[in-house]
């Protein structure tokens, strides 16, 4: 009896059956496989297409990029150059709107290449339309306009295409289609218009550049023109007291010697004599030293205010009274001619200062045997206090600057009285503090005369100044 072996693969009925079950689906697609491309031609891609646009406008952009991805490999299977074209540019738009910008620059490039090298010119224009978008968002704005003119280019020729498909005698003349140069006119205007428009922007634009630095040119030349103001104060305020002061004070140097001297010698007209000089000497020294302080707080911006309801003709009866050896000398005859009822609503140490320096300075420019009048009359804002002489006057070269400080503006007076400069510059400021205007109007050699303004007494005054002091 021949023996042979046991083969598995062949004798064991249960194997036999298992390969069978292995074999039929490996037969099942083999023969399937070649009936794949007739299904897929089942697809229909218009209505693949029409899904696509409904998708993106509901802003469904993962289905549509998915679908957009049917209708590319759709269109790579059946060759159709149409579809690839708007495949890639669905896919493009759906990365456009999930704000993935270079996914959706290469799949509208790709459409724009398809739709351009196969002459699919509306496919084309919505190629440029995505690119213009896709450009603008990653910044680069040359790139968006050379897509957006291409667009435009693109319409224009749609436009006219579809004009020569009608004859001209089927179409009404006023028919906004046929105006074809009429539409370039308004394009042109419109552009026109964009460019004056950006035109007249850059220039307010350099206006108001120009107008930052024009006022902080006149800043910076506010400050050099008060530090120089600054510093000419400070040497003139040096020079005050390195000798305006000093002078005065030397007088007193040895007077009870001078005095026991001229006692001893019964030399009673030279010591009447002393006491004149002396007395005159005082009277500047006070001034001087009362300016210089009242000066001094008007710098600081201390210097108090309290404004009350001030009787003119009283205080200017005073003053004359204390300035009266001053006017005698010079045999000057000194008038007031205020009014009982005149009154006006001032600081009372401001007008006793202002009344002083005015009078005081009328003096010292008044010539020997002289006049000098003190007037008051009604003004626009209250009432005009008015010092009028027929002294020496003054220059008209320097009638606009003698309320400044500045060097050699002082001159002397007609008997050789020293000024300083400070009186009137020291006036200006108390009126102006007071709510008040001074002017001077003069003419050399016929006297000057000095109109201070102030405000009556009244309740908005009270309340002005109430506010102004808070």
């Amino acid at each position: 009896m021949g023996s042979r072996f046991y083969n598995v693969e062949t004798d064991n009925p249960y194997f036999l059956k298992m390969r069978k079950k292995q074999i039929l689906p490996v037969l099942w697609f083999l023969l399937v496989l070649p009936l794949y491309p007739t299904w897929s031609q089942n697809i229909n891609p218009d209505e693949l297409n029409e899904l696509l646009k409904s998708q993106i406008q509901e802003s469904d952009f993962i289905n549509s990029e998915i679908n957009s991805r049917k209708l590319i490999r759709l269109a790579k299977s059946n060759q159709d150059n149409i579809l690839l074209a708007k495949g890639n540019l669905h896919l493009g738009q759906s990365f456009l709107g999930k704000k993935q910008n270079k996914d959706a620059l290469v799949y509208c490039e790709e459409a724009y290449q398809i739709a351009k090298k196969n002459n699919l010119t509306k496919i084309l224009g919505d190629a440029c339309t995505c690119l213009y978008d896709v450009q603008k968002q990653l910044g680069d704005y040359k790139a968006a306009l050379i897509a957006l003119e291409e667009n435009i280019i693109i319409k224009e020729t749609l436009f006219n295409e579809k004009q020569t498909e009608y004859p001209s005698s089927q179409i009404p003349e006023n028919n906004p289609k046929t105006r074809s140069p009429q539409r370039m006119g308004m394009i042109g205007i419109g552009l026109l218009s964009l460019f004056s428009f950006l035109m007249y922007w850059n220039y307010k634009n350099k206006q108001k550049v120009n107008d930052v630095l024009a006022g902080k040119n006149r800043k910076i030349e506010e400050q050099k023109q008060e530090l120089e103001q600054l510093n000419y104060t400070k040497n003139h305020l040096f020079t005050i007291l390195g000798h305006d002061l000093r002078k005065p004070t030397v007088a007193f140097r040895g007077v009870a010697k001078k005095v026991s001297f001229l006692l001893k010698k019964k030399d009673y007209k030279r010591l009447e004599e002393l006491g004149e000089v002396m007395e005159k000497d005082a009277m500047e020294l006070n001034s001087l030293t009362d300016n210089l302080l009242n000066w001094a707080l008007t710098q600081k911006k201390s210097l108090p205010q309290y404004p009350e309801q001030v009787v003119l003709y009283e205080l200017v009866d005073d003053i004359i009274m204390t300035l009266n050896p001053l006017a005698m000398e010079k045999q000057i005859q000194v008038n007031s001619k205020i009014e009982h009822s005149a009154k006006v609503w001032v600081d009372k140490n401001a007008i006793l200062l202002i009344i002083r320096n005015l009078l005081d300075n009328a003096i010292k420019f008044t010539n020997k045997g002289g006049e000098i009048n003190i007037l008051s009359r009604p003004s626009p804002i209250g009432l005009d206090l008015i010092f009028k002489d027929n002294g020496v006057g003054i220059p008209e070269d320097k009638l606009n600057t003698i309320f400044l400080l500045e060097e050699e503006k002082s001159t002397k007076g007609t008997f050789g009285e020293k000024g300083t400069g400070l009186g009137l510059h020291l006036i200006k400021e108390m009126v102006e503090k007071n709510k008040g205007t001074i002017k001077a109007e003069s003419k050399l050699g016929n006297g000057t005369t000095f109109v201070v303004s102030l405000p009556i007494y009244n309740t908005n005054a009270l309340r002005l100044v109430h506010i102004t002091n808070n």
